[in-house]
């Protein structure tokens, strides 16, 4: 038997530049990657218009809150959302209440896949959606891709000046 307010773990390949914005948030929230990520993806599955833009990928029918999606046979691949041709992935390990787990888990179904790939497709859209990361992390600005980074400017692509 098993405890009530144990955690149950999900660690999804994320593409990098996923993980360094959990990083990023993570750091601003003094919080753990894990944490802050696990509160990304329950932020996301709880906005109900990341739900709609989801809803795109599932083929069965989803249900949440006092919403309700409909599956289709011709659902766009999932994928391609969670693994960008070109990007290298990285795991990202969290860990979630069980009632938080088998929401996301229920959602998996509905994509007709893992609870981890159901948690890589929310996080993606925390990514995606700044609204997503802002309910997580009020006031949080993120990292201008050309900013001053240990003393040298930084102009994409990992060259420095």
């Amino acid at each position: 038997m098993s405890r009530a307010d144990k955690k149950r773990k999900i660690a999804p390949y994320v593409p990098r530049f996923i993980k360094e914005h959990v990083h990023e948030v993570s750091r601003y929230l003094r919080a753990s990657e894990g944490d802050t990520g696990a509160r990304l993806a329950i932020a996301a599955l709880n906005d109900f218009p990341t739900l709609n833009r989801l809803a795109s990928y599932m083929w069965r029918d989803y249900a949440h809150g006092t919403h309700a999606w409909i599956g289709h046979r011709d659902h766009e691949n999932l994928d391609t959302l969670i693994n960008p041709r070109g990007h290298v992935t990285e795991r990202l390990f969290m860990r979630f209440t069980q009632d938080d787990w088998a929401s996301i888990d229920a959602l998996g179904f509905a994509f007709g896949r893992p609870v981890a790939h159901a948690a890589a497709a929310l996080l993606r859209f925390a990514y995606d959606y700044p609204r997503v990361t802002q309910m997580v992390a009020p006031e949080y600005v993120p990292r201008s891709p050309y900013s001053v980074q240990r003393g040298r400017a930084q102009w994409g692509f990992g060259q420095t000046s």
